[in-house]
């Protein structure tokens, strides 16, 4: 007893101290932690935004996702609920819903945009009311909120996915309109009417102001000499022209935003293009962190009597090696260029808050793997692409639906429109088939697909359900309403969403179980932590909201289940 006594004493120790101004939540979207390591430099010369956190923080060496949804909504509502898709719902960034339909992972209904402008109302679309609506359970923002009902709670991003999950329920989410919609030609920091009926005149006079208006006729420049790239030799892949490897002008700095890549316009020649362009191009960096600014000034960020609570996510990375490749000069530079923005940010906050009174957690919602094609010109003979749909052969999903037909006279199982995005399977619902026959197709497709060289393993959802299958990660991947009919698992090196991506112009993807998508960088900085220490142990994304909690005082979001990181309480 007396041992224990001393034990819960040293714990409430460490928790008890003075609150934070400020919770400040940092992520780069599809930056894993390889790419720290690489492009840090030896000291963390070209990185200086993150060396200034390593160096006032703990760094966590072997972090990773606990699960294979391994993209950008499920990355950052584990990270944000410290909880799996088996538990918190969003499973993907599209999925089939519980009604059978195929949906946006943050639709949220009749929600137009802040100030009554229409958003389309289609919730298998790119753009629609969003909200928070399918996360299943409560966020790091809810608690946070609840615990100081006073404090100023916002969530930031490129993304409207990344935004919403930062956001909860309890805070208030901005996102950057890329000018695509009704909604406007420019680039745009936005909202919905789940959390502002109006926008504050702050907003509105920064939206009036058209800051990425300067970019269009700027110039995408390198931002070191070409011969400090680490990607500088690398060859270019092409798999849209069937060459490689592909050298040419395109490729090359400066880059216009009206032609930074052929496929990188991916609607057309309108000035709603390279709106986009803006966006998913380093300008949208740029463009969040002035927002950003913006916003600590005129909300009074981390002015008040009790802790704020701010997420920021960077989604610039994810964009320029989806569509250049992770090792492509392009993909190295928009690190560095990401990094400046970050040391612009935390320089910002530390001349008005002062960085000792903000605790900051940075890290990321997944990796990316290698192009297929640049993984076999490397010599790495096990990469392969998932040809589910046919773009760059016979599709498999035509030869399993022509082997359903012959062996069980069922026409198109699996319909080829259902499978844009994800490794779930799912059957289809039309065809209106009993409990028997699902449970046999599953198992018969299951086996089909392992037949296949580029995927692993397969997992009949019914097989998962009855407890036949013990792979912790698939387990924690699984949500028992949402997920599909099949759970799909490919080989290292493969990947089913490089074939999905061909058709709206992206090379490179993630979305796999393996390291280059799985381990993300972890840095926690800010009173109490102690500085210039790094941890090798194992951890998950998940601890970061536990942590929190135990750090700032709050309640733990509602299907948390990462442990406490004691390595950020000074002894």
């Amino acid at each position: 007893m007396l041992l224990l006594s001393v034990a819960l004493f040293a714990i409430i120790a460490k928790c008890s101290h003075e609150h934070p101004k400020l919770v400040l939540e940092i992520l780069f979207d599809g930056f894993g932690e390889e790419k720290l390591r690489a492009y840090g430099g030896e000291n963390m010369e070209k990185l200086p935004g993150l060396k200034m956190l390593i160096d006032r923080g703990v760094r966590f060496m072997d972090n990773s996702l606990s699960n294979y949804a391994s993209s950008t909504s499920p990355g950052h509502v584990s990270t944000y609920t410290g909880s799996n898709p088996c538990d918190h719902g969003v499973i993907a960034n599209y999925y089939r819903d519980e009604n059978d339909e195929w949906a946006y992972s943050m639709y949220g209904g009749q929600y137009n945009e802040t100030g009554g402008v229409l958003v389309t109302q289609d919730k298998g679309k790119w753009k629609c009311g969003t909200a928070p609506s399918r996360i299943i359970g409560t966020t790091t923002a809810d608690m946070h909120k609840r615990q100081f009902p006073e404090s100023k709670v916002f969530a930031v991003s490129v993304k409207d996915r990344s935004a919403i999950a930062g956001a909860g329920r309890e805070g208030i989410a901005y996102w950057m309109n890329d000018g695509r919609t009704i909604l406007g030609i420019n680039a745009k920091m936005i909202s919905t009417q789940y959390y502002l009926e109006e926008y504050p005149q702050w907003v509105l006079d920064f939206q009036a102001a058209h800051p990425d208006d300067e970019f269009l006729d700027a110039l995408w420049e390198a931002e070191y000499d070409m011969e400090e790239y680490r990607n500088k030799d690398n060859p270019r892949v092409d798999i849209f022209e069937g060459g490689y490897p592909r050298v040419d002008e395109d490729f090359i700095f400066p880059k216009t935003y009206s032609n930074i890549h052929p496929k990188f316009k991916i609607f057309d020649e309108t000035l709603a293009t390279l709106a986009g362009n803006v966006k998913q191009g380093p300008a949208g960096n740029v463009m969040l962190t002035q927002f950003v600014k913006a916003l600590i000034e005129n909300e009074g960020i981390g002015q008040g009597n009790v802790p704020d609570y701010l997420t920021v996510s960077y989604g610039n990375p994810d964009y320029i090696e989806h569509f250049f490749g992770p090792r492509s000069v392009e993909a190295e530079d928009i690190i560095y260029k990401v990094d400046k923005e970050l040391k612009e940010l935390l320089e910002f906050i530390d001349d008005l808050i002062r960085l000792h009174n903000i605790l900051i957690v940075f890290t990321a919602d997944h990796g990316m793997t290698d192009i297929v094609e640049f993984s076999q010109n490397e010599g790495y003979n096990y990469a392969e692409r998932v040809d589910f749909l046919g773009h760059f052969g016979p599709s498999i999903l035509e030869e399993l639906n022509a082997k359903v037909l012959a062996d069980f006279g069922i026409e198109i199982l699996v319909p080829m429109a259902d499978h844009a995005f994800g490794t779930n399977i799912y059957f289809n619902g039309a065809l209106g088939l009993t409990e028997e026959q699902i449970v046999e197709l599953e198992v018969y497709v299951a086996n089909f697909l392992t037949t296949k060289s580029c995927i692993s393993k397969a997992y009949a959802a019914s097989d998962i359900r009855r407890g036949l299958v013990s792979d912790q990660v698939v387990l924690n991947s699984f949500h028992s309403k949402r997920s599909g009919n099949v759970m799909v698992i490919e080989e290292a090196g493969a990947n089913m969403m490089q074939d999905v991506y061909k058709k709206v112009g992206l090379r490179a993807a993630h979305g796999s179980r393996y390291t280059p998508d799985m381990n993300v960088p972890m840095i926690w900085a800010g009173p109490g932590v102690p500085k210039g220490k790094v941890v090798y142990r194992k951890t998950t994304n998940l601890d970061i909201a536990t942590t929190l909690a135990a750090k700032v005082g709050t309640g733990v979001p509602t299907n948390a289940r990462g442990n406490v990181l004691e390595e950020v309480f000074e002894d």
